[in-house]
C-alpha cells in the first residue's frame, strides 16, 4: 500500500509572539514559513551560537505547524533540553503562555504511543535512524503523520545514514544550524541556496548586542611546552585577578571552561584550582558520576565556577554565566574551535555594558588569527549550492583550446554536457566485490552513493548534480570531479581539480564496484553485504592459473615474528610446500592464464584485471559492465558452494566459520607501514612501543546474555623538550556475530590518533581505524588453533604442507637393500683389490647403477664417498644444465625414524653451501679422477663420463661455470633411503587420528627445514624410499 503524505499549510506565529522575538528570530520565522508553503525541499536557518535558534525551533514546531512535528538532534542531552525548552522554559523567557501541546520524546520502543498523543516529538539522529533500520513498520507510521520536521544542530558532521532517515520521511525540513560551512546543502540536495538559506551573520548578531564580542588574552610566562600544571596554576592566578577587577568580566555569577588533552590533566586542573579556592568540576567519559568528577554533563545548576573538559562542553551546552574559556589543548579543526568559543558568547540583560567574552591562551597559540580568519569568512559567506563548483569546473573547462595534442595524441576537450550519452572516461577493471543481503535495493545504493560522493566534497557531472550520469538495471556510473586545496597550502587556498568516476555493477547477486577516488558508501556497504569468501574470490584465476604472486601474513600474535612477506616466482605451484605456510595467510594473490593476468586481495575482497596503460585507457564503461558481469560469472551464485581451491593458495592456512563463542587470547595490530602514522589529539607525533598485546575479558555487571567485552592495552611514546612521556591506549571490543567481525572503541577517551596517506583530509581514533581496517587485526584465540583476521576466521592446519612433504618420498621398487655399502664383515672378508663394482643389494650400488636414483640422465657421475664428502655421489648433466647431490642412509628397518632421517638430512643441509657459485670448492674436488679408487677397490670414483671431460678440479669448475647462474638450471638433492620409514605407515599418521606419534611430528619438521632450505636455493628434494628385507621373527 502506498503511504498518503500529508499536506499542511503552513501558518504565520501570531504577532502576540512574534512582538517578544528578536527582529532576526522573527525573519528566520518567516522565512522558513514562506519556504514551507511555496518551495519543495530542504531549507536552512543559519544562526550563530546564542542568537535563539531554540526560538524559532518553538515557534516552527509549537505555532507554524497545524500538524505534527518531529525535532531532532545529535545529543541525548540536548534532547532533554529541548523538551524542557519547548514544553515551558522558552515561553517563560519571552513571558508569553506556553501553547497547550502535549511533547513528548520520541525512541524505538514508543513510535505508536507518542504518535498517538503528541503533536511534537522529539528524538536524536540515532534513534531516528535505528527506527528506519529495526522497524520499518513504525518508520512507515512516522511517514504517514509527520508534517515538518525541523534539525537542530544541523552542523553536526553530516552522515549518510542519518541523512537518508530524515529525507525518506518525506515531509518538509528545516535545518537549524550555527555553522553549515561544509555540505550541509549538498546532503540535503538544496539546489537554490538563495532561496532555501537564511543567513544571519555573526557580525551583525555582535551589532545588535545579541552576542557578546570576543577578546583573546594570554597567560604571560606561559607556553603549549608546559605541563598542565603550570598552566593550571597560571590560570587560577589570572581568573582570581579577573574576578577582582572592577568590570572585566560579562557577568556578575562569571564561570569558566578549561579545555584539556586528556582525563588526567582534568584532574590535576581541578586540584590546583581547589588549592585556589576555585570550584571547579571536570566531565570526561572516564570518569563516574561522582562529584566533582562527571561522566555526563551535569545540569548549569551545579555550584562550580569552573568546568573542565576534553570534548564534553564543546557543543549543546548553554549557561550565559559562561564568559570566559580557556584552551589547553590543541584544537586542529577550525569549525571544533568557533563551536568551542561559541559556549561563552551568549549574552543576557544583566551583562555588564561593553563587556566582552574572553578567550585565554598561552603563548604562540594561532587561535586568534584563527578566529579572525573565521570572522573574514563569514562577512564574505554566500552558501554554495552543488552548481557553484560544477560552475568552476565548466569555467575551467571553457579556458581550454577545444582541441589539443597531448601524450602523442590529438584530443578533444571534455564534454560534460553529452556525459548521459557518452560517459568519456576509461573504467579500469579493478573492483570491490560484495555479496548482497536479503532485502538489498540497487537503487538504495545509487541514493547513498549520491549522498556519500556530495559530503566527500565531489562534484557531480552530467545532467543532474544528485545523480549518476548513466543508469540501468545492472549498473549506474557518476563521473565527477574533486576540488581540494593544494597540499602545499597551510593557511592560504588554491583549488587542486581532478576528474574521477564511480561505476558499480550488479549481476547474480554481487556488486562489483569501482572509483577512482576510493569513496564508496560504507554505511551501506556494511549494513546490506557481505564479503565474498575467498574461495569463492579464488575461482576468478581459473583451475589451471598460474600463480606468480602471494603476499603472506604472519598469523603469530607476537611483536618478535616477521610480520608479513610477498612471495615472487615464475610458477609457485613448481615450488613445494612448507609446514610453515600453514601458519601464513594468503592476503593478495596474482595468477595468469592464457596470458589473461588477474589480482585478488582476499581481506577487503579486490579483483583487478591487470592491463597495459594503454589498454586501460581504452577500456570504457561498456566494457567495463561486460567484464564485470564476466566476473560475477566465475565468482557463481554466492550460495553455491565453492569448488576446490587452487593448489597453492591450499598452501595456507584457510578460513573455517566462526566459532560458535569467541574466546580472544592476543591481538597483535599490522600498522608498521609507512603510509600510517599515530598521533596525540594535538598532532604530536607517537611511537609504538609495541603493537601486540594479551587480552583479557571484562566481567559484567548485567544479563549474562550481553555479549563478552575484552579489553588490551598498547603504549606509546612521545619526546617533548627531550622528555619521553608514555601513554596509555587502553582498548575495548566484543565480537558481533552477525557481522563476523569484532568492534573497537576507546576506554580512554581516545588518546591516539590515527592517520593514513590514503584518507589525507581524515584523522581517525584508533578504534576509528580498527574498526574500518580490519585486515590490520590480528586476533589468537584461547585453543591456540585459531585465529582472526580481517574478518575472517582461520584455524592452523598442517595437512596440505605434511603431504606436500610425504609426497617428495618415492618408493622405489627394486630388490631388498641390506646396507648402504657393505657390511664392515663383508668388506673386510673380500679381496677389495679386485672388487670393481658396489656390492648387490646396497645402496650404493643402486644409486651407482640404477636409472631411477638420479632424477635425470647423468653425463658425469662420481662417488665422492670420502667421510667428509659434500654428497655421497654427485651427478652432472652439463649439456641440461642438471647438478644432483645424492645422500644415501640405510635406517634400522622401524616403520617411521627420526633418528635415521636426523643423519642424512644433517649431511644433505650442511652441504647446500656449495650450491652457490660464491662458495669454495668441495673437498677433494683433485681426487674426482678416474685414477682415485673408491675404498682401496678398483671401484673408481668416476662411475660416468660420457662426455670424456676433463677430470679433477676441472669438473667442479665446469659445474660453477656453465650450471651456476644459469637461469635454467636445475638443481637437485636427492636421499636414497632403505629402512628408515615405511611410506604407507607415515601416510596413516598424517591423515588418520591416532596414529601419530612422535617420531611423525619430528620428521615432519626434520624435511621441512631441509626441503626449506632447498628451495630457497632454487632447488628441489627428492627422498627414495628403498625395500628392505623383513626383520626376522625368531
Amino acid at each position: 500500500m502506498e503511504a498518503v503524505f500529508l499536506t499542511v499549510v503552513f501558518n504565520s506565529i501570531p504577532e502576540t509572539v512574534k512582538i517578544k522575538l528578536w527582529p532576526h528570530q522573527r525573519e528566520a520565522v518567516d522565512f522558513a514559513v514562506n519556504h514551507l508553503n511555496n518551495h519543495q525541499g530542504t531549507c536552512i536557518v543559519r544562526m550563530p551560537t546564542g542568537t535563539g535558534k531554540t526560538g524559532v525551533i518553538a515557534s516552527l514546531a509549537a505555532l507554524a505547524n497545524p500538524g505534527q512535528t518531529l525535532v531532532l538532534t545529535p545529543w541525548v542531552h540536548l534532547k532533554h533540553q529541548l523538551i524542557d525548552d519547548i514544553t515551558l522554559r522558552f515561553w517563560s523567557r519571552i513571558d508569553v503562555d506556553a501553547p497547550k501541546l502535549a511533547i513528548s520524546e520520541l525512541l524505538p520502543s514508543n513510535v505508536e504511543k507518542t504518535l498517538g498523543n503528541a503533536r511534537i516529538l522529539i528524538s536524536s539522529f540515532t534513534c531516528l535512524t535505528d527506527i528506519r533500520r529495526n522497524h520499518p513498520e513504525q518508520y512507515k507510521a512516522l511517514k504517514r503523520q509527520i508534517s515538518l520536521i525541523v534539525v537542530d544542530e544541523g552542523h553536526y558532521e553530516p552522515a549518510v545514514e542519518w541523512g537518508q532517515s530524515i529525507k525518506q520521511i518525506e515531509a518538509p525540513t528545516v535545518l537549524l544550524s550555527a555553522t553549515p560551512y561544509r555540505n550541509d546543502l549538498k546532503l540535503f540536495r538544496i539546489k537554490d541556496p538563495q532561496a532555501s538559506v537564511y543567513n544571519y551573520r555573526h557580525a551583525c548578531a555582535e551589532t545588535h548586542e545579541i552576542i557578546r564580542p570576543i577578546t583573546f588574552e594570554t597567560l604571560k610566562g606561559v607556553n603549549a611546552s608546559n605541563d598542565i600544571d603550570h598552566k593550571a596554576q597560571a590560570f587560577a592566578q589570572y581568573w582570581l585577578a579577573a574576578k577582582q577587577s572592577v568590570g572585566a568580566l560579562a557577568t556578575d555569577e562569571p564561570r569558566a571552561i578549561i579545555c584539556c588533552d586528556s582525563h588526567s590533566e582534568i584532574e590535576k586542573t581541578i586540584t590546583i584550582l581547589n588549592k585556589h579556592n576555585i570550584t571547579a568540576i571536570g566531565i570526561h567519559d572516564r570518569f563516574s558520576q561522582t562529584p566533582p568528577f562527571y561522566k555526563n554533563v551535569p545540569s548549569v545548576t551545579v555550584e562550580a565556577e569552573v568546568w573542565v573538559h576534553q570534548n564534553k562542553l564543546t557543543e549543546g551546552f548553554d549557561d550565559s554565566r559562561f564568559c570566559c574559556v580557556a584552551l589547553f589543548s590543541k584544537i586542529s579543526n577550525d569549525r571544533k574551535l568557533i563551536q568551542q568559543i561559541g559556549r561563552i558568547i551568549r549574552k543576557t540583560g544583566a551583562d555588564r555594558p561593553g563587556s566582552a567574552a574572553r578567550v585565554v591562551c598561552v603563548e604562540g597559540a594561532d587561535f586568534a588569527d584563527r578566529w579572525r580568519a573565521y570572522r573574514d569568512y563569514e562577512l564574505a559567506f554566500e552558501p554554495r549550492s552543488a552548481n557553484y563548483f560544477r560552475d568552476y569546473v565548466s569555467s575551467l573547462l571553457a579556458l581550454q583550446p577545444e582541441f589539443e595534442y597531448f601524450d602523442g595524441r590529438f584530443r578533444k576537450r571534455f564534454d560534460e554536457s553529452i556525459l548521459g550519452s557518452d560517459e568519456q572516461v576509461s573504467i579500469a577493471p579493478s573492483v570491490l566485490v560484495r555479496v548482497v543481503s536479503t532485502g538489498f535495493l540497487f537503487d538504495d545504493y545509487i541514493e547513498h552513493c549520491t549522498d556519500t560522493l556530495n559530503l566527500e566534497d565531489a562534484i557531480i557531472l552530467g545532467p543532474d548534480a544528485f545523480g549518476p550520469c548513466q543508469q540501468s538495471a545492472h549498473h549506474a556510473v557518476w563521473v565527477y570531479a574533486s576540488v581540494a586545496n593544494s597540499r602545499l597550502l597551510g593557511a592560504n587556498s588554491l583549488y587542486e581539480v581532478r576528474l574521477h568516476a564511480h561505476c558499480v555493477t550488479y549481476f547474480d547477486g554481487h556488486l562489483l564496484i569501482s572509483d577512482t577516488s576510493g569513496t564508496y558508501p560504507e554505511d551501506l556497504i556494511e549494513r546490506h553485504t557481505l564479503p565474498v569468501s575467498i574461495e569463492h574470490l579464488s575461482r576468478v584465476f581459473g583451475a589451471g592459473a598460474k600463480m606468480t604472486n602471494v603476499s603472506l601474513q604472519n598469523t603469530i600474535p607476537f611483536d618478535s615474528v616477521i610480520r608479513a612477506a610477498a612471495i615472487r616466482g615464475t610458477d609457485l605451484s613448481r615450488i613445494s610446500a612448507s609446514l610453515t605456510d600453514s601458519i601464513q595467510i594468503c592476503r593478495s594473490a596474482r595468477g595468469a592464464l592464457a596470458g589473461d593476468r588477474k589480482y585478488v586481495g582476499f581481506q577487503r575482497g579486490r579483483v583487478r584485471q591487470e592491463l597495459t596503460e594503454t589498454q586501460r585507457k581504452s577500456h570504457q564503461v561498456a566494457e567495463f559492465v561486460a567484464w564485470a558481469k564476466t566476473i560475477s560469472q566465475l565468482l557463481g551464485m554466492p550460495s553455491a558452494p565453492a569448488r576446490q581451491n587452487h593448489e597453492v593458495l591450499s598452501r595456507y592456512i584457510q578460513p573455517v566459520d566462526p566459532p560458535a563463542h569467541v574466546a580472544p587470547k592476543a591481538i597483535s595490530l599490522d600498522m608498521h607501514h609507512g603510509y600510517i602514522r599515530f598521533t596525540r589529539r594535538d598532532g604530536t607525533a607517537l611511537e609504538a612501543r609495541s603493537l601486540s598485546a594479551e587480552i583479557v575479558q571484562i566481567k559484567h555487571r548485567g544479563p549474562s546474555t550481553a555479549a563478552p567485552t575484552f579489553e588490551f592495552e598498547l603504549s606509546f611514546v612521545y619526546v617533548e623538550n627531550e622528555v619521553t612521556t608514555t601513554i596509555t591506549e587502553v582498548m575495548r571490543f566484543e565480537f558481533q556475530q552477525a557481522k563476523t567481525r569484532f568492534w573497537f572503541k576507546s576506554a580512554t577517551r581516545n588518546r591516539v590518533r590515527v592517520e593514513d596517506n590514503n584518507f589525507p583530509s581524515k584523522k581517525f581514533s584508533l578504534a576509528e581505524y580498527l574498526n574500518r581496517k580490519q585486515e590490520h587485526i590480528l586476533i589468537g584465540m584461547q585453543d591456540g588453533n585459531s585465529i582472526y583476521q580481517g574478518r575472517h576466521f582461520y584455524t592452523v592446519n598442517y595437512g596440505h604442507a605434511e603431504r606436500n612433504i610425504v609426497n617428495l618420498i618415492k618408493n622405489v621398487t627394486v630388490g631388498d637393500v641390506y646396507s648402504e655399502k657393505g657390511t664392515k664383515a663383508e668388506l673386510s672378508e673380500i679381496n677389495r683389490s679386485t672388487m670393481t663394482a658396489f656390492l648387490p643389494g646396497t645402496l650404493f650400488k643402486f644409486i651407482a647403477e640404477d636409472h631411477l636414483a638420479i632424477p635425470f640422465d647423468p653425463e658425469v657421475l662420481v662417488c665422492t664417498d670420502l667421510g667428509t664428502e659434500c654428497a655421497d655421489f654427485v651427478a652432472i648433466n652439463y649439456t641440461n644444465k642438471q647438478l644432483a647431490f645424492v645422500h644415501a642412509k640405510q635406517g634400522k628397518g622401524s616403520k617411521i625414524s627420526a633418528s635415521d632421517f636426523h643423519d642424512i638430512v644433517s649431511q644433505a643441509m650442511k652441504n647446500l653451501l656449495y650450491f652457490s657459485p660464491a662458495s669454495d670448492d668441495p673437498e677433494g674436488t683433485a681426487g674426482w679422477n678416474t685414477a682415485q679408487k673408491w675404498n682401496k677397490t678398483q671401484i673408481s670414483r668416476i662411475q660416468k663420463n660420457s662426455l670424456q671431460t676433463p677430470e679433477g678440479n676441472a669438473i667442479w669448475s665446469r659445474v660453477k661455470e656453465q650450471i651456476f647462474g644459469a637461469p635454467d638450471a636445475q638443481l637437485h638433492v636427492v636421499l636414497a633411503t632403505a629402512g628408515c620409514c615405511d611410506l604407507k605407515t607415515l601416510q596413516n599418521a598424517i591423515t588418520q587420528t591416532g596414529s601419530r606419534t612422535a617420531e611423525t611430528g619430528q620428521l615432519m619438521h626434520l624435511l621441512n627445514g631441509l626441503n626449506g632450505t632447498v628451495r630457497s636455493l632454487g632447488a628441489q628434494l627428492s627422498i627414495l624410499n628403498l625395500p628392505v628385507p623383513p626383520k626376522s621373527t625368531t
